[in-house]
């Protein structure tokens, strides 16, 4: 309970910082009932009645403002533990008044004392939460923030995190006044992005293509050796001491040498696609033979031999 003549000086300092002209700025409806809540706030200041008088205090001054009920406000909030709170008010108070006002000693000596009873708040967030969103009682907190110690009132506190994936993590703390708590988050597990294997019908379709596929490179292959031998034929008939050939003759050999190449690489590859599809289609079921292939590169074309157990 506060003493009664402590209760008539707050209450004297209140009405000495209220502004000229309050009165002429509100309506009298409004005016009065803003004085009935004052009235009842000192009265509950008196009882000790702490938390109640801080909301009549409050309910005056969002109805008609004025410097008295804030430095009400901020004696009752250092009354109920709210330390960040009145020493902000007290601080804002302290900016209204003139550096001569000996008024202003006195919130000067309240901000003095409280400013050792505020307590802090370290949030330390793991890599894994790094550029995530961060609320503290709701309010989203700016980076630069959470590089130093956060003041607030003692207490409970919430701390909720949320990550640009949107993984939520909420943390609870109580902070005693003057004191520093650390809030550190756990690291996020570890995800690995998985991937069904393709199903066995997916699988023999691939190889039924490399085989479609396979095909037709030998296909090609074969006929394009075919054509280069005939083109090699005709060149060695037309011209076959190689001296003196005329152009026909010199372009014959010139696309035989080509037609080799393209045979033989068509065959390479087709070789290599039938196998593939070979393999896939018929013996990846877990089979354990074994398949061997061979290739071999002859004058004017190629030749592809198959050789061991499926």
């Amino acid at each position: 309970m506060v003493p009664r003549h402590a209760a008539a000086f707050l209450a004297g300092m209140a009405i000495a910082l209220a502004p000229g002209g309050a009165f002429a700025q509100s309506t009298r409806a409004v005016h009065s009932q803003a004085e009935a809540l004052f009235h009842r706030g000192t009265e509950l200041l008196s009882s000790g009645r702490h938390a109640e008088a801080l909301k009549a205090f409050q309910e005056s001054q969002a109805l008609e403002r004025g410097r008295g009920k804030a430095f009400l406000i901020a004696v009752c909030e250092e009354k109920v533990g709210r330390v960040l709170s009145a020493t902000r008010h007290f601080e804002a108070l302290q900016l209204e008044l003139d550096p001569q006002d000996e008024r202003r000693a006195i919130v000067q000596e309240r901000v003095a004392a409280l400013k050792p009873r505020i307590p802090h708040l370290r949030i330390d967030l793991q890599r894994a939460e790094a550029g995530a969103t961060v609320t503290l009682d709701g309010a989203t907190l700016a980076a630069d923030a959470l590089a130093g110690d956060i003041p607030v009132d003692p207490g409970h506190h919430e701390i909720t995190s949320t990550t640009a994936a949107g993984v939520r993590t909420r943390y609870s703390v109580t902070v005693s006044e003057g004191a520093t708590e650390t809030v550190r988050s756990a690291p996020l597990p570890a995800t690995t992005p998985s991937f069904d294997p393709p199903s066995s019908s997916f699988r023999r379709l691939g190889g039924w293509v490399g085989l479609g596929g396979g095909a037709v490179a030998l296909g090609v292959g074969a006929a394009t050796g075919f054509m280069a031998l005939r083109k090699h034929d005709a060149a060695e008939s037309a011209c076959p001491s190689h001296q003196g050939c005329s152009a026909e003759t010199a372009r014959d050999a010139r696309d035989g040498r080509t037609l080799s190449i393209v045979s033989t690489t068509a065959l390479i590859v087709g070789a290599a696609a039938a196998t593939a599809g070979v393999y896939v289609v018929f013996l990846s079921g877990g089979s354990s033979s074994r398949t061997t292939v061979g290739v071999r590169a002859l004058p004017g074309g190629g030749a592809l031999g198959f050789e061991g157990a499926f």
